[in-house]
């Protein structure tokens, strides 16, 4: 049987984006997250301007800090935009000076662009006014806010175009601040509040340290009372872990952004030319900008979602803040003069973070970090995520399993480890059990993590277990059961295993959890196919055409829907457009090809067979069919000579890697073999009829399905149309609809019964 589909895209919990193509010989392969570690993933949440959830890595340790003038966090107050409005924003905000407040740009700009009329609220102290919110008036002072100084921040929203949200994952980390001037200068002596200073940090410097930063943060979270101020007394800033801003692990959640990470004692220490004689308060060295969403789950139970600072999740569920030193040059002119602020700007004129094409600089500052921290995992993690952005696969592998080797107990580094063997599983054979492994492991400490249950379960349907994937995917919904992604892989899961109705009712359940997701609408569509219910199909790729424009595999079900229905020109015409599209896809060449055998244009499908052979080497079938568009075009014996080149070739590398991956593995790569065979003349019918008999009876089926088909073929192409026709209806019989193959033998039947 051959492929029909591309692609299909798994997502994981953590609302990853980045994928590339996976192959294998059902229907519907996986696609799963292309994964520079925790360096380059694509969360919505940092950027953009709805609210996301957030989670408490080590336990939920916040406390109370009275707002009371002259203590050490009474410049932190409330910036309100729009407050009289229904959709007003609200968000933290600290002084810098006597007259000058930071917070985050989507705060004071409401995730819209910023000008010079937008005009916000600023709340401060310890009171008895304050905005018309639930428990919000408990201020003291409050005073208009006008911006004289903002990043180059992107809005963008989900339905954002790709380009557009593409650029605000790549900027906003570095430019999600703004800086307002207030009407009365509430950071004046007679006030009694005071100002933070701020203490640029190099990011490369950073990264040389090894350490990151211990930090506290300070700010008004949505899910704390506002008669007070909330405190992180023990986080840390890991430093730049992907493409954008600083990632840290203070807790945050919806209405800390704009608020001050602040330096500890202990770190403050390292810097201590930048203290200004006379000043206790310990200086801003990043504000908080971003969450990352846990998929799965609403955000009040992510609000309250506590994990352990080994926690597998701990690198995706980071934090994300805007440092200092990539906003210092543009505030320095608004700010009190600082001697050590201005030897930091002459040092330092621009901002020193990676951009995604400066691989090798971060690499070299990772090499420093680990020769003076040669134990330490996650520089190891972070090394390999740069390797892998570069493209250095084999080298980044080596970086992640040495993270687990030089702390084996570190939860996080076996499960970024089980990751790349994941995303490698077809690199080489072994890779998909030792990330099951990998995988397996870590649920022996952390046993109701969902993601690793997710990945483990990716793992397994890549082997074709999935039965085994079923369980950890009902795991999984167990303990986020608002998770589209899990829903729609569990019916993948029982789509394969042939069990229709609880595919359809979980591919239901992630449309209904997530109707924007075009991967969920395009499963169940192919579904919808394979079910001959081919009006509905098409309503579900059209859906997903309209999400995305450029939806390839939405436009291949269409097509598949016109050639399963007896529209062939128009399927002829779709591939033909298709592949105009991702002209490197094999299996849509193998369509249209499959097209042209049905409307009796052999001539036409060999050359798109060639072109599937040569683009999906290790593809089987697509040998075979060349064979028989070869062979209907009168050229048996170029169609035996070609099958005997792909026969010698795929023994070749069949006994290249006899030595790894598991039975499962090596009992893929041995079908259609005998098939092959059998055209070739090496063995009978009987020993044919036995190996087709081999296997789980899933696989027993599939395997009578390839012999019917293609022996059927074989006696048609000999002239021998009764056997022919017997072995065809037993392929119809078998409502294998999702192979090409039974697209082909029903359209041979109705010539053969005219």
């Amino acid at each position: 049987m051959i492929t029909l589909s591309a692609y299909m895209t798994v997502l994981p919990a953590t609302s990853h984006r980045i994928a590339v193509h996976g192959r294998a010989r059902k229907a519907f392969t996986y696609r799963h997250s292309c994964l520079f570690a925790f360096f380059l993933w694509l969360v919505t949440a940092p950027f953009l301007a709805h609210p996301a959830a957030a989670v408490a890595l080590g336990g939920d340790d916040r406390v109370a800090v009275p707002r009371l003038k002259d203590s050490t966090f009474a410049p932190v107050g409330l910036l309100v935009l729009d407050e009289n409005k229904s959709d007003a924003v609200a968000g933290t905000a600290f002084l810098v000076s006597p007259c000058h407040i930071l917070t985050a740009y989507h705060v004071a700009g409401g995730g819209q662009a910023i000008n010079n009329k937008t005009v916000a609220t600023f709340y401060l102290g310890e009171g008895k006014i304050g905005p018309d919110f639930d428990g919000a008036r408990h201020f003291a002072d409050e005073t208009p806010a006008r911006p004289v100084a903002w990043g180059n921040y992107v809005p963008a929203e989900d339905s954002s175009p790709l380009i557009q949200r593409a650029r605000a994952m790549l900027q906003n980390g570095w430019e999600d601040w703004a800086l307002l001037k207030l009407d009365r200068c509430l950071g004046a002596p007679q006030y009694g509040y005071g100002y933070f200073r701020l203490a640029p940090r190099s990011t490369r410097d950073l990264t040389r340290r090894g350490e990151g930063l211990r930090v506290t943060s300070i700010g008004l979270p949505g899910d704390k009372p506002m008669r007070t101020l909330w405190r992180d007394p023990s986080c840390r800033i890991v430093g730049q872990t992907h493409n954008s801003g600083w990632q840290h692990d203070c807790v945050t959640v919806p209405g800390n952004s704009g608020g001050p990470l602040l330096l500890a004692p202990s770190a403050a220490k390292h810097g201590a030319s930048l203290d200004r004689p006379g000043q206790d308060r310990p200086p801003v060295v990043a504000l908080a900008i971003a969450i990352t969403g846990v998929d799965g789950l609403d955000n009040s139970q992510s609000d309250r979602l506590a994990l352990a600072w080994n926690d597998p999740n701990y690198y995706d569920f980071l934090g994300t803040a805007a440092p200092v030193s990539a906003l210092i040059a543009r505030v320095a002119p608004y700010l009190p003069r600082d001697a050590a602020i201005d030897a930091f700007i002459k040092a330092h004129p621009a901002d020193d973070h990676y951009n995604p094409d400066q691989g090798q600089a971060a690499i070299a500052d990772l090499d420093i970090a680990i020769a003076r921290y040669p134990h330490r995992a996650e520089l190891y993690l972070q090394r390999a995520s740069w390797r892998d952005s570069l493209g250095n696969s084999d080298a980044a592998l080596g970086d992640y399993a040495k993270a687990v080797a030089v702390d084996p107990s570190s939860a996080p580094a076996r499960y970024l480890y089980g990751r790349a063997l994941l995303q490698r599983g077809n690199d080489q054979p072994g890779n998909l059990a030792l990330a099951a492994e990998a995988f397996g492991k870590v649920l022996q400490d952390f046993p109701h993590s969902p993601d690793v249950l997710l990945y483990r379960a990716f793992a397994y349907r890549a082997m074709k277990r999935n039965q085994a994937a079923v369980a950890d995917l009902t795991a999984a919904l167990v303990v986020q059961p608002k998770s589209a992604v899990a829903a729609d892989e569990r019916g993948d899961a029982y789509r394969d295993l042939r069990q229709p109705d609880l595919a359809l009712a979980d591919y239901n359940r992630a449309i209904s959890l997530d109707p924007q997701w075009p991967e969920a609408l395009r499963d169940r569509g192919f579904l919808y196919h394979r079910l001959a219910r081919y009006d509905q199909a098409r309503a579900d790729f059209k859906r997903a055409l309209a999400l995305d424009p450029h939806d390839v595999e939405a436009e291949n079900g269409l097509a598949l829907c016109n050639l399963s229905s007896g529209r062939i020109d128009a399927a002829i015409a779709n591939f033909g457009h298709i592949i105009s599209m991702a002209p490197e896809v094999g299996v849509y060449y193998a369509n249209r090809g499959t097209a042209y055998l049905i409307a009796g244009e052999a001539a036409e499908a060999v050359p798109d067979f060639e072109k599937a052979a040569a683009l999906d080497s290790d593809e089987p079938f697509n040998a075979l069919l060349l064979y028989i568009a070869l062979a209907r075009t009168g050229q048996s014996a170029k169609a035996k000579a070609v099958l005997e080149t792909y026969a010698a070739k795929r023994a070749q590398s069949k006994k290249a890697n006899a030595a790894f991956g598991d039975a499962n593995d090596r009992s893929r790569r041995s079908w259609p073999q005998p098939v092959i065979d059998f055209f070739l003349g090496k063995i009978n019918l009987d020993q044919v009829a036995a190996a087709a008999a081999k296997g789980d009876p899933m696989s027993q089926a599939d395997q009578r399905f390839d012999v019917d088909f293609y022996l059927g073929q074989l006696a048609l192409l000999r002239g021998d149309k009764a056997e022919g026709s017997r072995r065809l209806q037993a392929v119809i019989r078998s409502g294998l609809r999702e192979f090409v193959e039974f697209d082909i033998a029903q359209a041979d039947l109705d010539l053969l019964e005219h």
